[in-house]
């Protein structure tokens, strides 16, 4: 095996067993996806010239669960009653592919 496999053997298995019921949201289709949420440590950057608090929202995936081939700015994920956008701040890429089979999602909470 290789390190890269035992890595997304790991992360299959986080999802498995802390994974939960979220919901990919574009437009109007909504897909029910198995995700595992991590909240990233407060930040304070500048937006427009005024100091704002960011608090990132990660979510990990597997990329087959996807509906689409990339995850877009202004995609939603819904998980429990909260909405998270797909966003970063600075123009950031919105998403990184952890392994092969894993994709990480970065998002802020919008409602």
């Amino acid at each position: 095996m290789s390190i890269e496999s035992d890595v997304s053997d790991a992360m299959d298995s986080l999802l498995e067993e802390w994974g939960s019921t979220g919901y990919y949201i574009r437009d109007n289709t909504t897909t029910t996806v198995t995700v595992r949420r991590s909240v990233g440590q407060s930040r304070t950057i500048e937006l427009n010239g005024t100091l704002v608090e960011y608090i990132p929202v990660d979510f990990i995936l597997k990329t087959t669960a996807l509906p689409y081939s990339e995850p877009r700015r202004g995609d939603r994920i819904k998980y429990g009653s909260d909405v998270y956008e797909v966003s970063t701040p600075g123009g950031e890429k919105v998403f990184r592919q952890i392994t092969a089979t894993m994709t990480r999602i970065h998002t802020q909470q919008v409602k």
